[in-house]
């Protein structure tokens, strides 16, 4: 909910994003996931931060929208990506984080 404003919302938002790329790396970091996913945690987190960052400029209400439908693509994506990078890694035959 927007309780201290718009701008200090958006920026809370942009902020957030930022540690969500952070947070998502993690699962490389420990080998709990390999190459591919970091390649696609890497690229769908720059494009979610700079969606962000377009909020935090423009600040429109349809933006806010469109960020809000791209981060549920962004999980979708983000889950299937996590699926094939084990897929890939179980069929040959790496152990995990590989």
């Amino acid at each position: 909910p927007v309780v201290r404003g718009a701008a200090v919302t958006r920026r809370s938002i942009l902020v957030y994003t930022v540690l969500l790329l952070g947070v998502t790396l993690t699962l490389f970091v420990t080998q709990a996931l390999g190459g591919l996913y970091l390649a696609g945690a890497l690229g769908l987190g720059t494009l979610f931060v700079g969606r962000a960052a377009q909020l935090v400029r423009l600040g429109t209400t349809a933006r806010a929208w469109r960020l809000f439908q791209f981060s549920n693509l962004y999980l979708a994506l983000l889950y299937a990506i996590m699926v094939l990078d084990r897929v890939l890694a179980a069929l040959a035959g790496l152990p995990h984080g590989t």
